[in-house]
């Protein structure tokens, strides 16, 4: 079973996804009051972070999904949907101790 939750793309919406302490978001740039409330805590978060170099007005960037840490608080983080500019040694540097990098054949336990 999992719970479906509003995210804003731009100008049209998609889904993220809630499964039993694990939340999964791709292809949006905000959520709404209550999809943030629904992700208070979560143990894992699978999130897009597209870049950090320049702003995209339909996905999330490095210091948006920052802002998303604070308000939401998740255990562990995993970003995805990530662009070129993103070179992995130096992004790893920028990020919380927390968020890890997804990279073929990832294997994480629940």
């Amino acid at each position: 079973e999992f719970i479906p939750f509003m995210q804003s793309h731009g100008e049209m919406g998609s889904l993220g996804f809630l499964f039993d302490g694990f939340a999964y978001s791709t292809d949006f740039k905000t959520l709404n009051a209550n999809s943030l409330k629904l992700l208070q805590g979560v143990k894992l978060w699978i999130i897009e972070c597209v870049g950090y170099k320049r702003k995209y007005p339909n996905h999330v960037v490095l210091d948006e999904l920052l802002d998303f840490l604070d308000k939401i608080n998740p255990e562990r983080v995993i970003m995805i949907h990530m662009s070129h500019e993103i070179d992995y040694e130096t992004f790893k540097q920028k990020l919380p101790s927390n968020v890890d990098i997804a990279f073929d054949g990832m294997k994480f336990v629940l």
